[in-house]
């Protein structure tokens, strides 16, 4: 039996503003970055120290959100695979962030 994992997003008006604000772009270019996060971002289970601990504050902030991840020095908010809002990351834990997500990044390279 296969499972097929669920990568595409829905972006809500407010995240969509968000998106545009901190990435630019247009309408279609704020879909196609919440999909990269949703399928390429750093889940919880990917995290660690510090950085780990800030995502765990936002979500006893927001308990809706129940799907979390980390792409490209922010944070996206999900609640299943619909994107709520973005948040950029603060400045001490982007340097954590870009390694674990190279870390990632390298492993997926070697397994492949």
């Amino acid at each position: 039996m296969c499972f097929v994992v669920e990568t595409e997003s829905r972006v809500t008006t407010h995240a969509g503003k968000r998106i545009r604000e901190r990435f630019g772009g247009g309408k279609k270019a704020s879909q196609t970055v919440a999909d990269r996060a949703l399928s390429k971002g750093l889940g919880h289970d990917e995290l660690t120290g510090k950085l780990k601990r800030y995502i765990d504050s936002l979500w006893f902030r927001n308990r809706t959100a129940n799907n979390i991840k980390v792409y490209s020095e922010k944070v996206f908010i999900f609640n299943g695979n619909v994107l709520i809002t973005v948040i950029s990351l603060p400045t001490g834990l982007k340097k954590i962030a870009n390694k674990l997500f190279q870390n990632k990044n390298t492993e997926v390279e070697e397994i492949a």
